[in-house]
């Protein structure tokens, strides 16, 4: 397909790249959904401290297009950065909404612990799509974190990417 300017477009219902394997797309539609979630997650999304501002959360979501936010911690036994939430921009909108009890630039100045998730659902990398769209269907959200067993994210799986294999 070739756009105004005679050049040559990428077909819309072409499979994504993601879910190709040597020119060949992966299983048919009925089968899609016993795919392990590795083979469909995006990379994880952009990262915030549990402490920052809604302000940079809101202003990283602007500057980089992002709908998620995963919101790390330090472990304070390990002393590592541990998944502690997730930050979407529904949560965003919704706690930036007007109140009677405060205004917007309070808001703005609220820390991410106060908007964001509590204890993120995840899902192992092996997980199928089918369970993972359950549980995304299941909670009302739209993003899982892909966590290996000791708790490393490793990629998300977003309903875009679901949008996607449905298509592909």
């Amino acid at each position: 397909m070739m756009n105004m300017r005679g050049e040559i477009m990428r077909d819309a219902l072409a499979p994504h790249p993601a879910y190709t394997r040597g020119g060949d797309t992966h299983a048919p539609r009925w089968q899609a959904g016993s795919l392990p979630v590795r083979d469909v997650m995006s990379p994880p999304p952009l990262a915030i401290e549990i402490d920052a501002a809604l302000s940079e959360a809101h202003r990283t979501m602007q500057e980089r297009s992002s709908e998620h936010l995963l919101v790390f911690d330090e472990d304070p036994v390990y002393g590592e950065k541990r998944l502690v939430r997730v930050l979407s921009d529904r949560d965003l909108v919704r706690h930036l909404r007007p109140s009677p009890t405060r205004d917007e630039s309070e808001s703005l100045r609220s820390r991410v612990f106060g908007a964001a998730n509590f204890a993120p659902i995840t899902v192992g990398p092996e997980s199928s799509v089918s369970d993972a769209a359950a549980l995304m269907l299941h909670h009302g959200i739209t993003c899982l974190p892909v966590c290996t067993p000791r708790g490393r994210v490793v990629g998300v799986v977003t309903s875009r990417d679901l949008m996607h294999l449905l298509i592909a």
